[in-house]
């Protein structure tokens, strides 16, 4: 589950497109054409991606095609926050944008001594607004400790936006 938070939805401006698509593996998406054709038929400004299903180190190997579909549609700020356990990549999160933030914040704002090594939030910071892009965990890879991973994530997730309540 994906629970994107826009705070201060009435200063986002009126002809922004803001978008959040769970894109279920980025190295497909990118195969397949699918995220061009996708930026072709809705221009979002502001995108958020979930579940990219990469990590850091993978994600390296598709930077030169992926920085040239970004740069082709005007997209000059990203940040992708990839699962980095060992096993494989699954969920992931990133922002792309073509209005630049005023900053990018990778994890847990709130304290950032905290791992987030599935890449389960982004947050980009914009002069009126801010745009938090999560994936919640789900039951998939480890059921046993689900629900306390599920109530970790929540708890972290109302800290991190409070705090980011307070600064900005």
């Amino acid at each position: 589950a994906h629970h994107p938070v826009i705070r201060n939805v009435a200063h986002v401006p009126r002809d922004w497109a803001v978008y959040l698509w769970n894109i279920n593996g980025l190295k497909n998406a990118l195969k397949r054409n699918v995220l061009r054709d996708f930026f072709k038929v809705f221009y979002p400004t502001v995108i958020c991606l979930s579940e990219i299903k990469q990590r850091g180190d993978k994600l390296s190997k598709l930077s030169k095609r992926l920085v040239a579909l970004l740069s082709e549609f005007g997209y000059t700020s990203y940040l992708f926050n990839t699962c980095d356990i060992p096993e494989t990549g699954y969920s992931g999160t990133a922002i792309l944008s073509q209005v630049p933030p005023e900053q990018f914040i990778e994890g847990w704002a709130h304290d950032t001594s905290l791992p987030d090594v599935e890449g389960r939030v982004v947050t980009a910071v914009f002069e009126h607004h801010i745009i938090v892009a999560t994936y919640a965990p789900s039951s998939g890879l480890i059921v046993n400790n689900f629900e306390q991973k599920r109530r970790t994530h929540e708890a972290n997730m109302t800290k991190h936006v409070r705090y980011l309540e307070h600064i900005y």
